[in-house]
């Protein structure tokens, strides 16, 4: 499947390049930068600067482009292009994205990501197996506004749909938006940190994020913590509750991960996630994801 995608994408370009039996690069699209031409010259790509450029049998555009992105994915699907999106997206470009993609008979995702690492995964497997036994009574959230569409993706297989999600207070404080509410049976306080710092806006990875994604769903019977996209995942039992003959703390997946064994990683979930595309196209199955 002809693929195309923006120079600020390694991880698109890693995925595709490591299955040449499953994707071909067809090229990159950039607006021109010095990064994108030395990424096209390095693997020997076509750099495309409009969409008038590209070639009219790829199929699949994986687009991260930042605040480009609205223009391109659009353009992309009057091509008749399906779309693999990353996020985050503003609500109103993403609702005509969606509505031509529809009218088109194409396929337009945003890309979760997050919930097809590891630790995720194994915090959103540990979350099912609680919720036999009880509802959650708190849950706390504090992430990175950039990571809000993977964060309530996660919420949302852990704990089931997000129509269960009314927040009804709100308040900007310390760089941080701050949400509370309920989530079914369970209070919940969002803590998103602002990518404004009131002196600049902060880029995407940048160290002055406090984290990327931490959840905690507090149960009767413990604490269940995913701490980092890279883990760690924690059970934390109650005190009081605890099992005689086990430990307090179980880690139920740890975060021994080299920076190179998690940048494969994310390799992995996005390929996870460009086989969901594919299989949508081919089959018009629909992931439950």
């Amino acid at each position: 499947t002809p693929s195309n995608s923006s120079a600020a994408s390694d991880v698109y370009k890693r995925q595709v390049l490591l299955h040449p039996d499953l994707y071909q690069l067809i090229g990159i699209f950039s607006r021109g930068s010095k990064r994108s031409r030395e990424v096209a010259a390095q693997f020997r790509m076509p750099l495309y600067l409009n969409l008038e450029q590209l070639p009219r049998d790829i199929q699949i555009a994986c687009v991260a482009v930042g605040s480009s992105a609205p223009e391109v994915m659009l353009g992309l699907l009057d091509r008749g292009v399906h779309v693999l999106a990353e996020h985050p997206q503003k609500t109103g470009p993403l609702k005509i994205a969606i509505e031509k993609a529809e009218l088109r008979d194409l396929c337009f995702q945003v890309n979760p990501h997050f919930s097809d690492l590891n630790a995720p995964i194994s915090f959103i497997r540990a979350c099912h197996e609680k919720l036999e036994e009880s509802k959650p009574r708190l849950i706390h959230v504090l992430s990175a506004d950039r990571a809000v569409y993977g964060t309530l993706d996660i919420l949302r297989r852990s704990f089931g749909p997000l129509d269960a999600m009314e927040l009804d207070d709100t308040v900007n404080q310390d760089g941080f938006a701050i949400f509370s509410g309920r989530f079914g049976q369970a209070r919940i306080s969002m803590w998103l940190q602002s990518a404004w710092t009131g002196e600049q806006l902060l880029s995407d990875g940048n160290s002055k994020y406090f984290t990327d994604i931490q959840i905690t769903a507090v149960f009767s019977t413990g604490s269940l913590s995913l701490l980092s996209v890279a883990g760690p995942v924690i059970w934390t039992a109650n005190l009081s509750r605890a099992h005689p003959t086990r430990t307090f703390c179980e880690y139920l997946q740890d975060a021994s991960l080299s920076p190179a064994a998690f940048s494969q990683e994310r390799v992995d979930a996005n390929l996870t996630t460009l086989e969901r595309l594919v299989r949508q196209m081919e089959t018009g199955w629909a992931s439950p994801h």
